[in-house]
């Protein structure tokens, strides 16, 4: 599997779509299913006045994968939310490294409709799982480091 690296500075940003279009059939619907796994993404604001609410957030109506990566966040006094916000109908987190430099006291936020897994994530401040008491939810195994 291939391996993205994005280094991110204030201005610019990664756009992935995943339309799940299926050449040459007609009788599979488009869907909002997102994978994004093995991605190593920096956002630096460290030298920067612009202000930025979330490194990377993910957004889907439907099933969304987010699996090892390792997420940074540099911020050093400057407004930032947190390095993560992944929101869907389904959301599978799991494996992922979530580090800020001066960033606030939540790392991430995850937010699943109808399930949500949240396994072995290791993050610098806390990782906000919800709903939380749901028989839908699985937030286990989860290190806050910083």
């Amino acid at each position: 599997m291939a391996t993205t690296t994005s280094y991110l500075s204030p201005g610019v940003y990664v756009e992935a779509i995943n339309l799940g279009t299926s050449i040459g059939r007609t009788s599979s619907p488009l869907t909002g299913n997102l994978v994004f796994h093995d991605n190593e993404v920096l956002l630096d604001l460290a030298d920067s006045t612009a202000a930025a609410p979330v490194s990377v957030a993910i957004l889907s109506i439907d099933d969304v994968s987010v699996q090892d990566n390792q997420l940074s966040l540099l911020t050093l006094g400057r407004s930032a939310a947190m390095n993560a916000r992944v929101l869907g109908g389904t959301v599978r987190f799991q494996g992922n490294r979530l580090t800020e430099w001066g960033g606030g006291p939540i790392s991430g936020h995850v937010f699943g409709i109808r399930s949500i897994i949240a396994i072995g994530n290791q993050s610098t401040a806390q990782l906000l799982v919800a709903p939380t008491g749901s028989p839908r939810t699985i937030d286990q195994l989860n290190l806050v480091v910083g």
